[in-house]
């Protein structure tokens, strides 16, 4: 039967910590990032004559391609810190 909890390895190098570390600074970066714009797409909306209907659809886009960034690497880093440290 496979051991269903999760330890953190023994040997611990300094290299493993610093790129875990920048993996996740990049998620909490994509995720914050990702936060902000959305915040401020919103704030523009509800300003009147600021955003004509093209410029709303480009930024709706850009949205939908900075979260679906966001989750992927999200999924690729978590995948990645599951294959090296199960």
């Amino acid at each position: 039967m496979k051991d269903l909890h999760w330890h953190w390895p023994e040997s611990m190098t300094c290299t493993d910590g610093v790129l875990i570390s920048v993996m996740i600074l990049v998620v909490v970066t994509l995720w914050w990032r990702l936060v902000t714009d959305f915040r401020s797409l919103r704030r523009l909306r509800l300003t009147d004559d600021v955003l004509t209907p093209a410029r709303l659809r480009f930024a709706s886009v850009s949205m939908m391609l900075e979260c679906l960034m966001a989750t992927f690497v999200t999924a690729c880093v978590l995948l990645l810190l599951k294959f090296l440290y199960l």
